[in-house]
């Protein structure tokens, strides 16, 4: 079990330190599937909402590489923790398209190690930070969708 950082001083250094960004491999694919259900079923969601949202949330091998996905992987254990996926590659297109992290690691700076990291990708590919969706998309909403949207 992963100790959260509630009450931890978790810094940039520490949360480096102790997880690694890889990218992800198509093998992977069903892995990174059960825990975007997991990640989803933590908010709180019912039953029948994340059995909904099954379909949607599944990670595809041969989409692994078109949407750029990284796994955030425990140095010590080597268990993938996280993953963040970017789509698009302009100012106009970029998107951030899954961004999970297990429960367990929820709070411990996972989810920021992944965004992080999927802005320093977009930033290389050029991608203009203040115009982009990548940004507007994760900093807008804070409204729970009544439908499935993954």
């Amino acid at each position: 079990s992963l100790k959260t950082a509630r009450g931890s001083p978790w810094t940039t250094d520490r949360i480096s330190r102790v997880w690694s960004c890889e990218r992800a491999v198509a093998a992977e694919a069903e892995a990174l599937s059960g825990l975007a259900l997991r990640s989803k079923a933590h908010w709180g969601y019912d039953d029948a909402f994340i059995e909904a949202c099954r379909a949607e949330l599944r990670v595809l091998p041969e989409n692994v590489e078109h949407h750029r996905l990284t796994v955030a992987v425990h140095r010590e254990t080597g268990r993938i923790v996280g993953f963040s996926g970017l789509v698009g590659t302009s100012s106009e297109d970029a998107e951030l398209s899954a961004l999970f992290v297990e429960p367990e690691a929820i709070g411990t700076g996972v989810g920021r190690l992944l965004f992080d990291h999927a802005v320093g990708v977009a930033d290389q590919l050029g991608v203009d930070q203040r115009a982009s969706a990548l940004r507007r998309g994760c900093l807008g909403s804070s409204t729970a969708p009544v439908t499935p949207t993954g």
